[in-house]
């Protein structure tokens, strides 16, 4: 038999056998199974000696205002997880990235439009600059086909939108954990960058899981503050939480302001 763990969906708490409700949480029927899976591969590990010196690889946006709120510019193989309220600007704040990327990152750019048709994104963006034109937009959600089109094109930076409508061949429910799981993990070993838009519930929470935003390097938050937007983390491994950036929302298009 293969060893396994069980594991609260709600709030990962872990036991070592199945149980109908979480004493950390109280939520009933959240408990599943999680079998380990043994790897093989002996080349997976090193000595810290061996890694000591190994650098953070960066891209560096084209703008000192959102290189120092994440705190030296974007980490290559980062998994951002971007939420706030509905209509807050959470996919308007994606594109003002995506136009921030270096020149050289953007035809190996990804977004997954999985709210809006590509028809509704290109009218928002077509009275924009000319420079994200070489960026490519898909309408697909499922994870292995996105996947394919991440290994043909050789993407660099992947946007979700969001990431509750993602699917899987093997999963029922879109925005399954497991599946978002899986394209972070594969995007970690590609050293893809990549951003995940969420919703959230009508308590102001992530929607789903937990377990998403401990999987996620660094956590964004948009909210509205006096008719400006505030966008600030709320979790960051690889710098500083205490920055933010104050914006405003004009014309579908986030304007950082000093």
């Amino acid at each position: 038999m293969k060893p396994s763990t069980f594991i609260c969906t709600s709030c990962s708490k872990e036991y070592w056998k199945w149980c109908g409700q979480c004493s950390n949480c109280n939520e009933w029927n959240c408990i599943e199974e999680k079998i380990f899976v043994e790897n093989d591969d002996l080349d997976s590990y090193s000595r810290l000696k061996n890694i000591r010196n190994k650098a953070i690889e960066y891209i560096h946006f084209e703008c000192k205002l959102l290189n120092n709120l994440f705190d030296n510019g974007l980490v290559k193989g980062a998994t951002y997880l971007i939420y706030g309220e509905p209509g807050v600007g959470k996919s308007s704040f994606s594109y003002s990235l995506m136009r921030k990327i270096p020149n050289s990152y953007v035809a190996k750019t990804l977004f997954v439009c999985g709210e809006e048709s590509i028809e509704q994104v290109v009218a928002r963006l077509k009275l924009k600059d000319k420079k994200i034109d070489e960026a490519i937009f898909t309408e697909v959600t499922n994870l292995a086909s996105i996947i394919k089109i991440v290994k043909k094109e050789n993407i660099d930076i992947l946007f979700i939108d969001s990431i509750q409508m993602l699917t899987n061949d093997n999963v029922d429910s879109i925005g399954d954990k497991n599946v978002i799981a899986e394209l972070i993990n594969f995007c970690k070993k590609k050293k893809i960058s990549l951003f995940q838009v969420s919703q959230i519930t009508k308590q102001g929470e992530i929607s789903g899981t937990k377990y998403v935003e401990h999987l996620s390097d660094g956590v964004i938050k948009i909210c509205t503050i006096n008719e400006q937007k505030k966008i600030s983390f709320t979790k960051n491994r690889f710098g500083s939480c205490k920055r933010s950036l104050r914006a405003e929302f004009k014309e579908e298009e986030f304007v950082l302001l000093e």
